[in-house]
């Protein structure tokens, strides 16, 4: 039977991350700047396109922003009558096809990297020392699967969503149609919780299928999915407590910057964002060698 320790996981990642701290910072500020690009070229290029505009003339009226909000997501889709997304791409095509092709391109090179740091997490359980070489060993097959198991992922979500809505629809209904208002409560609670439970299942299960593909590339997306689910499911208590304990890390993390900033008198000069990216410095590091020794820990039999 495979082992499981949240006290290990925590011990190995602090030991990794003193060992090849500069290794792990630097891959992580790659990888923190590569989300960076991916949300802000589509942006920078819709802009370009002129895409931009039109986007938001179609859309401010109706969603109720102002234009400079809008401009914070070009990209906004809202409920127009007649007028869907296939509408805004028909009205220009080619710029719209330029913009999804920059898109994909930019987040295939951010998972790109992610699986690498999954690599990397890898290694240094493994073999306990890592290279950056080791970082971008991925092959374009691996990114394929990585986006075959998202898709599996966002539809998972959007199955949840529609289960919600349906349920919201039926205790929200016309009076007298749904229970009484106690018993509409006690349902919403109860149906979120199963939610939450669905959702937090699937999000472990879409991780470690991710490592499943970069620990044996030549598994398939339903393979590492099942494989992962079977995982998951003997140590959900387990895994959940190991998610709050880094959910608590990054908590604790967040605070102490956010004070030293305050501390410091440059609160004014800093924006939530650069907060952000340096809580992302000093946590991505923990978390790189801290799941991989949880999935590797999984995978290993007694």
């Amino acid at each position: 039977m495979s082992q499981f320790s949240s006290k290990n996981a925590i011990e190995f990642s602090f030991t990794a991350y003193a060992k090849e701290y500069v290794l792990l910072l630097v891959v992580s500020a790659i990888v923190g700047g590569s989300f960076w690009f991916a949300t802000v070229a589509p942006r920078y290029v819709s802009q370009k396109l002129g895409i931009e505009h039109h986007l938001i003339l179609q859309d401010t009226d109706i969603a109720g922003i102002s234009y400079d909000e809008a401009k914070v997501d070009p990209l906004i889709i809202t409920q127009r009558p007649a007028e869907g997304i296939v509408g805004r791409i028909s009205a220009r095509p080619l710029e719209s096809v330029a913009l999804i092709l920059v898109t994909f391109f930019v987040w295939a090179l951010f998972l790109f990297l992610l699986l690498g740091c999954m690599k990397l997490g890898l290694t240094i359980v493994d073999k306990n020392t890592a290279s950056l070489r080791i970082f971008f060993q991925i092959s374009a097959r691996q990114i394929m699967k990585f986006f075959g198991i998202s898709l599996c992922f966002i539809s998972l979500i959007f199955g949840v969503s529609g289960v919600a809505r349906v349920f919201e629809m039926f205790v929200m209904g016309p009076v007298g149609f749904g229970p009484s208002s106690w018993m509409n409560l006690c349902s919403v609670i109860g149906m979120a919780l199963v939610l939450i439970v669905v959702l937090f299942y699937g999000v472990l299960i879409y991780f470690f299928s991710a490592y499943g593909i970069v620990d044996i590339p030549t598994q398939g997306v339903c393979d590492s999915i099942k494989k992962s689910s079977s995982m998951v499911g003997g140590f959900y208590g387990r895994l959940v407590l190991a998610v709050l304990l880094f959910s608590i890390l990054a908590a604790v993390v967040e605070y102490l910057i956010n004070m030293l900033v305050v501390m410091s008198g440059v609160a004014g000069m800093i924006s939530y964002a650069h907060i952000c990216f340096a809580c992302g410095l000093v946590i991505a590091p923990f978390f790189i060698p801290y799941f991989s020794y949880i999935y590797r820990s999984l995978t290993r039999k007694a």
